[in-house]
């Protein structure tokens, strides 16, 4: 991809109900939060080797960290999160820490379809970004203003069927607006 002259990488990490995250799967024996610290590793080993390969790779996965702190994933979705989802995330945690000190880009691709008006955009960007970096326990005391400062964060639009040309327009501008 790098060769052929691409930014970087969409990985599109939701399982489709697959649970190729579940920790039954991902870590059999062991439980979520030491689950979780294996993902966190594993997720910045996986974004090593990619810097290794292409130092300024901008990668985006559809779903991001906060997927992996159970308080900031029910203050964005409104919904408690299950053990996949926390593996998930820590994955992507640790994905985005690998990037810290390098010319690689890790992009939050923030897959969530209700954010209609600006103060939904603020809002959920400050949860991803701000309070995330400030109280999630995946993330070291000692990277808590790098990781901040180094992941960067998208919005996800879909085109609702009750939805008009209005409405997309709107939610096209509010989102492209609050990302980063």
């Amino acid at each position: 991809a790098r060769d052929a002259g691409l930014t970087g990488i969409a990985f599109d990490n939701e399982d489709y109900e697959n649970d190729i995250w579940d920790p039954s799967i991902t870590c059999p024996g062991k439980n979520v939060d030491a689950c979780q610290q294996e993902a966190v590793t594993a997720g910045k080993t996986v974004m090593q080797a990619i810097i290794a390969k292409w130092p300024d790779v901008v990668f985006i996965s559809m779903l991001g960290p906060y997927f992996g702190d159970a308080d900031i994933f029910q203050a964005v979705l409104h919904e408690a999160p299950l053990p996949k989802h926390l593996i998930l995330g820590a994955y992507t945690v640790g994905m985005n820490e690998a990037t810290i000190g390098t010319n690689a880009t890790y992009v939050d691709g923030g897959e969530k379809f209700s954010v209609h008006t600006s103060a939904e955009a603020d809002a959920d960007y400050a949860l991803r970004k701000t309070t995330m970096a400030q109280s999630s326990n995946l993330i070291p005391q000692a990277i808590k203003t790098d990781w901040k400062n180094a992941i960067s964060l998208a919005f996800t639009l879909y085109d609702e069927q009750a939805g008009t040309p209005a409405r997309w327009q709107e939610d096209i501008r509010v989102n492209a607006q609050a990302a980063d």
